[in-house]
């Protein structure tokens, strides 16, 4: 559970940064966040899916999406709703995207998470009167 909540804290961290290049960096070049990176990809975590984005160079390449945190997920299920979960795994799977250099279209998205295109939309947008971005492609 630590690990993911350190994990879940780079995250969030990460994506309140504005530049691409930036968020990448503090989530794969600072050494504790290469360590917890190491550690949680050892783990054997059900629902893991690949989707094949675009790069910022413009090429298409897979990333490795984490569906599901396990405890992390279902306790902040229990505590705020199944909706407050598919937001976190929303931009969690936007910041692995953006870890590996790409930018996940709304409707990769959509499939990964088994909700509509408007449903991302609909939770983007609501992150984003939060204060959080979502670096993502809306169509293509």
């Amino acid at each position: 559970m630590a690990l993911a909540r350190s994990r879940q804290a780079y995250f969030e961290i990460a994506q309140r940064l504005k530049t691409p290049a930036y968020r990448r960096d503090s989530v794969t070049r600072r050494s504790a966040t290469k360590e917890v990176a190491r550690a949680w990809a050892a783990l054997d975590l059900p629902a893991r899916a690949t989707a094949r984005v675009r790069s910022t160079n413009d090429t298409e390449i897979d990333v490795t999406w984490k569906l599901d945190d396990g405890l992390l997920d279902r306790e902040i299920e229990q505590a705020s709703g199944s909706e407050a979960v598919r937001q976190l795994r929303l931009k969690r799977l936007t910041v692995e995207a953006n870890m590996a250099g790409a930018f996940a279209r709304h409707v990769q998205l959509a499939r990964a998470l088994g909700v509509t295109v408007r449903t991302i939309e609909r939770d983007a947008a609501a992150l984003a009167r939060g204060g959080i971005e979502l670096h993502t492609l809306k169509r293509a």
